[in-house]
């Protein structure tokens, strides 16, 4: 069964994928979504997630040794950016790993908009949960098909477009 945890995640993780240049690394419907991106240098690795930061506490030490290893491919200075979808508000950000919780309207920890604008307005309430997840799968699915030309076009515009959800339009933003 599809929760609005799910549709959360993958309203986060469809903007990353179209505007950013992100995948999907890993994808566990029930826990978590993993993305990667070659092209973003900061931040090559995402987690998007629905446990709260207290329950991440255990995992801070896999966490990093992850990063690590993708580092060792990467830039020695990346971070592992870990978006929980929760309302936490006291948040402490371990040694490469930089933490935001988010819930519609509010971003506590990390501010994901200084990186990637408007990506805490992306949670949005939707009434067909199922329909919903259904609806950005296929959007992602259609994406693939002209994730080429994209990028493409994302290098001759220095990375600088975005794709809208329908894939009808990319626009320039500078």
């Amino acid at each position: 069964m599809i929760t609005e945890m799910n549709v959360q995640q993958m309203q986060l993780a469809s903007v990353l994928i179209r505007n950013y240049g992100y995948a999907f690394a890993n994808k566990d419907r029930d826990k978590e979504i993993w993305l990667s991106s070659k092209n973003h240098e900061l931040y090559p690795v995402i987690r998007i997630c629905s446990s709260t930061v207290n329950e991440q506490s255990e995992e801070i030490e896999h966490l990093q040794k992850m990063l690590k290893e993708y580092a060792k491919r990467t830039v020695e200075s990346s971070k592992l950016l870990d978006i929980h979808i929760c309302t936490d508000t006291e948040i402490t950000n371990p040694a490469g790993i930089e933490i935001a919780a988010i819930q519609p309207g509010r971003v506590y920890g990390h501010n994901i908009d200084s990186d990637f604008p408007g990506l805490s307005r992306q949670l949005h309430p939707v009434s067909d949960m199922q329909s919903e997840y259904d609806a950005l799968t296929a959007d992602l699915k259609e994406f693939e098909k002209y994730k080429p030309k994209i990028k493409k076009i994302r290098k001759e515009n220095n990375y600088h477009i975005y794709c809208s959800r329908s894939m009808h339009s990319c626009i320039s933003a500078y």
